[in-house]
């Protein structure tokens, strides 16, 4: 296949595939869900951290604790040193996609990079006039009719 062929199977691609309703141009990321920590009073959970670990409840340490046969006044202290705080999960956007295909199949290669419910999102380039002008020119330098106008 040469470079004018390659190009235009390309262009053919993006035209074709399901847009979502953006607006050209658009292209796909992958997003991913990834926890931050966050204030206790605004967060979506909260855990403690004690001796290097985080734990999901002050009941999962002090059951540690009591299997590991901690006296009272071990306890005590203990419980001076556990910190709590807030984790607040958000969507993270990674990586750029002209088609959806690649996307897709980046996920499916790579899905241990990524939160069990990542996937595929288009965003519109809105402030990429020059983009959107090249993509414009070349479809109409191949002779490439858009397919998904929102």
């Amino acid at each position: 296949m040469n470079n004018e062929e390659i190009i235009k199977n390309f262009l053919t691609k993006m035209v074709v595939q399901d847009n979502r309703a953006t607006a050209t141009p658009y292209f796909y990321v992958i997003r991913t869900k990834v926890q931050d920590i966050a204030p206790i009073d605004n967060c979506d959970e909260v855990k403690y951290y004690w001796q290097d670990s985080s734990y999901n409840s002050m009941a999962e340490i002090e059951a540690y604790w009591k299997e590991n046969d901690y006296s009272e006044e071990e306890i005590r202290d203990a419980k001076r040193e556990v910190n709590e705080y807030g984790i607040k999960d958000r969507w993270d956007e990674r990586c750029m996609f002209l088609t959806e295909d690649d996307a897709a199949n980046h996920l499916k290669a790579n899905h241990y990079h990524y939160s069990h419910d990542a996937h595929t999102y288009v965003k519109h380039a809105w402030r990429a006039p020059q983009l959107e002008e090249f993509l414009k020119s070349l479809l109409q330098h191949f002779n490439i009719e858009k397919k998904n106008e929102t």
